[in-house]
């Protein structure tokens, strides 16, 4: 049996938990390295192909600034675990007014295993600073990079001034029972990763998407793959409630998402992040889906039930989506759109409503946000598509199953 990773308590390396002195020190660095010098030598305080666990007992850890070092901090180890006694009960009190840099974060170094077998759990995650003058004054809560086998667990993630947890080209990720709540931006945003599971999390109060899957970036071009979203309450995002932009082989099934600025569920392509194939959207319930109106409302664009809509027509491929029994309340414009789409099947879904034409009075926070007009509100709403139809009954709304604009079969790969 390997042996068991050694346990470094933040308290004896320093760190009160009073929630007034500056903790930043002893958790960031003296707890896990030995001499620490702003990463210019790295000098684990243990042994890393054993792996340790950052504990943090009971109490509020404000991490403030550190003595010669203002960049990004972040723990390079695999085996490597921060564990507190339980959200609410242990907090990490970010310090973004003193220390606008300042996150939770491990990544992945060759040097240390390359990032294998890392975790959060049992604690909270919150900024001193929910109110940014703008979305890039300080940093995100929790960022996670070029992990390979990563788990959340009863996490709670809060108050921030941009993402709550921001997961980059990472492999094999679980978030289960996450709370991610208030943040400026988005709740969780996956990027380039593979095999993710997001199940059992709440986001609540975000300025942007709740959750989002893109794909790559300048870091790495490639697109999320494998990904799914299963059992998450969703309650007032500021743009869409999930968001897909630049993925394959995605599962939204069984979320609950309630009052968004834009669309309850949307593939909303952009350029840069590549085409989205591959999707399942089953199951879900979407209620009051253009009608969050308070708060901040970073979303631009159009507001709907289940969107799968190039709007900004950007060219980039959306192709193989279903669309089976969601129920889908209140809603703005279009209980389903679908836009510069291919080979899409809309079954079964329950069109419960009521649908409102038009967009919102409350044109958003600014920097591109905006809640646009379609002008077009039919219940099932296509437009510049191929293999697009509407299969067995559709419920509700006084609408009766028929194909839409398009022959049923799919469309032949080129």
């Amino acid at each position: 049996m390997p042996p068991d990773p050694v346990v470094l308590d933040v308290t004896e390396f320093g760190a009160v938990g009073d929630g007034e002195a500056n903790d930043g020190p002893a958790v960031l660095a003296h707890t896990c390295f030995e001499g620490f010098d702003g990463f210019r030598h790295i000098r684990p305080r243990f042994d890393p192909d054993v792996g340790a666990v950052l504990y943090l007992p009971a109490g509020t850890y404000r991490l403030g600034p550190l003595e010669g070092y203002d960049r990004h901090h972040s723990f390079p180890f695999s085996r490597f675990h921060i564990r507190g006694d339980g959200p609410g009960r242990t907090t990490l009190l970010l310090d973004h007014r003193a220390y606008p840099k300042v996150r939770l974060s491990i990544h992945g170094d060759a040097r240390f295993g390359g990032g294998v077998d890392t975790s959060i759990s049992d604690l909270t995650v919150r900024s001193n600073l929910p109110a940014p003058g703008n979305r890039t004054s300080a940093d995100m809560n929790v960022h996670l990079r070029d992990l390979h086998g990563f788990r959340a667990e009863r996490v709670e993630v809060c108050d921030g001034p941009r993402i709550g947890f921001h997961v980059n080209s990472c492999t094999g990720v679980t978030l289960r029972d996450v709370d991610v709540h208030d943040m400026c931006t988005d709740g969780i945003h996956v990027i380039g990763c593979h095999d993710v599971l997001v199940e059992g999390c709440r986001c609540a109060d975000t300025g942007d998407d709740a959750i989002a899957v893109w794909g790559g970036n300048w870091w790495n071009p490639a697109q999320s793959t494998d990904v799914t979203l299963r059992g998450n309450r969703i309650e007032r995002a500021g743009s869409n409630g999930i968001a897909l932009a630049g993925c394959d082989r995605v599962v939204i099934e069984g979320n609950t998402v309630s009052g968004t600025y834009l669309t309850g569920i949307g593939i909303r392509p952009m350029p840069d992040y590549g085409p989205v194939s591959g999707v399942t959207i089953r199951d879900n319930r979407v209620d009051d889906a253009g009608f969050h109106e308070t708060g901040v409302l970073w979303g631009g664009g159009v507001a709907s039930g289940i969107a799968v809509a190039d709007d900004l027509a950007t060219g980039v491929a959306i192709r193989g989506v279903r669309v089976v029994r969601n129920r889908i309340g209140r809603c703005r414009n279009n209980f389903v759109r679908v836009r510069g789409a291919r080979d899409v099947r809309i079954v079964e879904n329950a069109l419960v409503g009521p649908l409102v034409p038009g967009p919102s009075a409350n044109q958003g926070s600014g920097e591109g946000s905006a809640n646009v007009d379609p002008c077009s509100y039919e219940p099932i709403d296509v437009h510049d598509s191929e293999g697009v139809s509407v299969i067995a009954p559709v419920r509700g709304w006084r609408w009766v199953a028929r194909r839409v604009r398009a022959a049923a079969r799919p469309v032949a790969e080129a």
